[in-house]
């Protein structure tokens, strides 16, 4: 039996779903050692089994997991579930020891859940799962080379990254970097860079849209060396910033309202991790900008 119960009704098919529901729609998988999976809105998450749980006192699924991934991953996954969903052979009627399940949901009020008994497409399934919680997504951050004294221009466009599937990390008490009424500010795709700042410096970085009419974001924040933990998973950090076009003129500042710009962003006595993070508002997902990082004596 199922230890953990889902209170949500399923359906075992997506039939004829456009590919942006498709990747809303949340999709269940509980393995045959009741490890289990969730995907939803591009992030996918594994709980695993522990002994305590497990009907023989010793098994475990291993470490908990979670991911954004690509929307190529999201596509294959949700495909073969949709596969083995509609095959007859591949199911059976109850859940009996050896079996999975397997649970898509569209709404209300059809619903329905598939037992899935051994076979070569569930073991597919089940490596796919685990591969793209391993592979890293478009957003893997580019790595940047920070010299004091020097600047980088660095030339990219938003169709480089992706859309995150949650950004309200960001105003956590522990990372504090925006606040929830800037969430449209934020929403569209974001594209990471990431480099060590040495000791006794502080950082300028500068984000020039190509056209002036788009309307981008930046923000950055800094973790212990060697760390790069990247959002929607990000947790806590040591500070951020974060920049973005406000209904209202900032009094002091004088550059183009189009262009934004981070300066606290400084290490004193050790060296940190910079990740700096380049989104579309309003969900823009296309447009190049040159981004300027420099760094100064502190």
């Amino acid at each position: 039996m199922i230890r953990h119960f889902f209170t949500l009704m399923l359906m075992a098919g997506l039939p004829n779903l456009p590919q942006s529901d498709a990747q809303n729609a949340p999709l269940h998988y509980v393995d045959a050692n009741n490890n289990e999976y969730l995907l939803q809105n591009g992030l996918l998450s594994y709980k695993a089994q522990t002994p305590r749980r497990s009907s023989s006192g010793i098994y475990s699924g291993g470490e908990n997991q979670a991911a954004a991934i690509s929307k190529a991953w999201q596509l294959k996954i949700y495909a073969m579930a949709e596969a083995l969903a509609t095959q007859p052979e591949a199911r059976q009627e109850r859940r009996e020891m050896g079996t999975a399940i397997l649970m898509l949901r569209k709404g209300e009020p059809t619903s329905q859940t598939a037992y899935l008994r051994a076979s070569p497409g569930r073991a597919e399934l089940e490596a796919c799962l685990q591969e793209a919680l391993r592979s890293p997504s478009a957003n893997t951050p580019r790595t940047i080379d920070i010299v004091q004294g020097q600047t980088l221009s660095l030339k990219g466009n938003l169709e480089e990254g992706e859309l995150l599937p949650d950004i309200s990390w960001a105003w956590s008490s522990q990372v504090a970097c925006f606040p929830g009424t800037a969430k449209a500010k934020f929403d569209g795709a974001q594209v990471f860079y990431t480099g060590t700042i040495p000791p006794q410096s502080i950082l300028t970085v500068r984000l020039i849209p190509d056209d002036p009419k788009s309307e981008m974001s930046l923000y950055g924040y800094l973790k212990g060396q060697g760390t790069i933990e990247l959002p929607p998973m990000l947790k806590q950090c040591i500070r951020c910033e974060a920049d973005y076009a406000r209904g209202r003129p900032v009094a002091g500042r004088s550059r183009p309202a189009h262009i934004r710009e981070l300066n606290e962003l400084l290490a004193i006595a050790r060296p940190y991790q910079a990740v700096i993070a380049v989104a579309g508002a309003a969900g823009l997902q296309q447009g190049g900008y040159t981004l300027e990082v420099s760094c100064s004596p502190r």
